[in-house]
């Protein structure tokens, strides 16, 4: 079953709803980043050069 709810930074319809790895907002797919698994605005946190640093963090944290 998906999650549904409002978008923690749009306000939108979140149907399904995204959980940010990073802050656990809960957010639409326009407010999700899906190759990394985070919301726009940790995203936005990231420097350029430090986005595939995060990626592979993240998805070494996933395997534990």
């Amino acid at each position: 079953m998906e999650k549904a709810g409002i978008c923690m930074h749009c306000k939108g319809l979140a149907n399904p709803a995204y959980s940010c790895k990073m802050c656990g907002a809960m957010v639409c797919s326009n407010c999700f980043d899906h190759e990394l698994g985070v919301c726009r605005a940790c995203v936005e946190k990231i420097k350029p050069g430090k986005k595939k640093d995060l990626k592979n963090k993240i998805e070494h944290e996933s395997m534990r």
